[in-house]
């Protein structure tokens, strides 16, 4: 098929890499029956001079999937350069068939401004290490072999606990999302990390900032924006993300249909238990950090050991200087150094607390650490136990329970609570542990994995001292809780959300 004469609709204005729209019909959609092409011819007017543009065949890409009649092509600095003017000239529509065909179009006239490259906002913002910071403009040039695309930044620097500016001049590194975004993120290694302990130091960066581009044997600087960057204090971003396993060993406990409750009440036990402490839970994997950790909940063990949890990351992270810890997966690293290898947090393990185990723990020994508790709570909604597995009418009108006091219970509803009470406190207590293991801990100071001994209401006990009722907060024990040095060697790595601790917290010793 023939493509119509193109309708090439640019704004008044445009930057480089800026996407043009055209419009014509019969135009290909790639792959198999080939591509087409808009073919662009003429100069751009720069003082008294008209420069003719590169004679290129630029590849159009559908606006929609199946859309023969809209497509849009980057006009790229391989067209016409870096500096600004205004274009003149036609574009022509090509489709090159799968065949070798070329059918190609009339021409239609094509005239618009282009911008120098430019920073149009935000003026001021504020972040922390690992965070990323989005800037808008236009005109910006993609990083790699032919072009980058700079920051420069000249002003002051005003740290927080100095009452002495310095005089900076520095070049930023961004990622470049496209011509018109682009995403700084806060780090170490650049300039600026150079010269703040971000860590351990809040400042501000007051002055003005203007992009680079370059091209080839170009470079061009556009206007500097007044610009101000609060480097605000660390913050470690842990982001839990809910396997598919977690679901399908939910129903083994009778309470799939709970789902949403219990990933509240594991929240909820996170929250509480790092609160006053700089870290932040996230059940959406993080768009807006290059730094954060990952928590994997998942259904069996796969080290085969019946573990609670894992943090299968390797070695003792004291003061928290990786913020990337996954802890889910296969770590190789962990594997080759004779630890499971395997991370996370296995809900199907919570099973070594019932005396009729099932699924791949269905047969096993747990007369040494069974609690009648479990099994009062769970048995009713057990259907292996005679009991009845929740359905979303059990549900109806229900809300998250405040405690586990009237656990077990007699009364449907009240086993529902019971089960989602217990569920969720018991995930969201060994999260606690293990996220706690990421940081450091225990033992920051020293080698030793666990406390040692055993404390009442410690978090970072071993397994074996931390008992069902604890976890499960009933009968009055619990809630675990990191001891006070352990509290407060994480207030000192992740310091300065404002919030102070309630307590009173156990001794580590």
């Amino acid at each position: 098929l023939e493509p119509g004469s193109p309708d090439a609709v640019a704004p008044s204005v445009a930057f480089v890499n800026d996407e043009l729209v055209v419009s014509s019909k019969h135009m290909l959609l790639g792959g198999k029956e080939g591509t087409s092409y808009v073919r662009l011819r003429g100069c751009i007017e720069r003082g008294q001079d008209c420069e003719p543009i590169a004679e290129l065949d630029v590849e159009l890409a559908p606006l929609a999937e199946f859309d023969r009649a809209v497509a849009t092509f980057v006009w790229g600095p391989q067209i016409g350069g870096l500096e600004p003017g205004r274009f003149v000239g036609t574009a022509a529509v090509e489709n090159h068939h799968a065949d070798g065909q070329v059918r190609g179009s009339s021409s239609s006239a094509l005239a618009f401004e282009l911008n120098p490259v430019a920073l149009v906002g935000p003026v001021s913002t504020a972040a922390s290490l690992g965070q990323y910071r989005e800037l808008e403009g236009g005109g910006f040039v993609a990083t790699g072999a032919s072009g980058a695309t700079l920051l420069r930044f000249v002003g002051e620097l005003r740290r927080d606990d100095s009452q002495r500016p310095e005089a900076v001049d520095l070049i930023l590194v961004p990622e470049v999302v496209n011509g018109r975004q682009l995403r700084y993120v806060i780090a170490e290694e650049d300039a600026l990390g150079q010269l703040l302990d971000m860590r351990a130091q809040t400042a501000s960066l007051i002055g003005e900032l203007s992009p680079i581009v370059s091209f080839e044997a170009q470079e061009l600087e556009g206007e500097a924006l007044p610009f101000r960057l609060d480097i605000a204090p660390i913050k470690q971003i842990v982001y839990v993300r809910f396997a598919s396993g977690y679901k399908k060993s939910l129903g083994l406990f009778g309470m799939g249909a709970a789902d949403t409750l219990i990933r509240q009440r594991v929240i909820e036990v996170l929250e509480r238990d790092f609160r006053g402490i700089n870290l932040e839970v996230r059940t959406q994997e993080p768009d807006d950090f290059a730094l954060y950790s990952v928590v994997e909940i998942g259904g069996v063990d796969p080290n085969g050991l019946g573990l609670l949890g894992n943090d299968n990351t390797p070695g003792k992270d004291v003061g928290n200087l990786r913020l990337h810890d996954h802890l889910g997966g296969v770590n190789a690293l962990t594997q080759f150094d004779g630890y499971p290898g395997y991370g996370g947090v296995f809900i199907e393990s919570l099973f070594v607390y019932s005396a009729n185990p099932i699924g791949d723990y269905r047969g096993i020994d747990t007369s040494a650490t069974a609690d009648p508790l479990f099994d009062q709570v769970f048995d009713p909604l057990r259907a292996d136990r005679g009991g009845a597995a929740l359905a979303a009418t059990d549900l109806q009108g229900l809300s998250l329970p405040s405690s586990g006091g009237a656990c077990p219970a007699s009364t449907r509803e009240q086993q529902v609570r019971c089960g989602t009470w217990v569920l969720g406190s018991l995930i969201g207590t060994t999260l606690s542990h293990e996220i706690g293991h990421s940081l450091g801990l225990a033992d920051p100071w020293g080698s030793a994995f666990h406390n040692f001994g055993d404390g009442v209401n410690r978090l970072m006990d071993r397994g074996s001292a931390r008992p069902f009722d604890e976890r499960a907060e009933l009968g009055g024990k619990g809630p675990g809780m990191f001891c006070t040095e352990h509290y407060q060697y994480l207030r000192a790595i992740l310091p300065g959300n404002g919030v102070t601790d309630s307590g009173p917290r156990p001794s580590c010793n």
